[in-house]
């Protein structure tokens, strides 16, 4: 995902917050861009609207397997 999509990606989620589409392709680029804050971020929003999102909840997962992360010290 390029810059202007993750902009495009916010747009979206603006207008409906509700989407989770656009919020996982932000949360991928966020991860890919080493925004991890971020990503966690978008996935744990994804799992507020969606809980059984199975993509958000394996990709934070896979996050907070590494012990360096503060973010995901934070309840899931």
């Amino acid at each position: 995902v390029k810059f202007e999509a993750a902009v495009s990606q916010k747009e979206a989620i603006k207008l409906d917050a509700k989407q989770t589409a656009p919020r996982l392709q932000l949360a991928e680029y966020l991860f890919k861009v080493s925004r991890i804050d971020g990503a966690i971020s978008e996935y744990r929003a994804v799992l507020e609207v969606d809980p059984d999102n199975r993509t958000a909840r394996e990709r934070l997962e896979l996050i907070c397997l590494k012990p360096d992360v503060p973010a995901c010290a934070k309840t899931n």
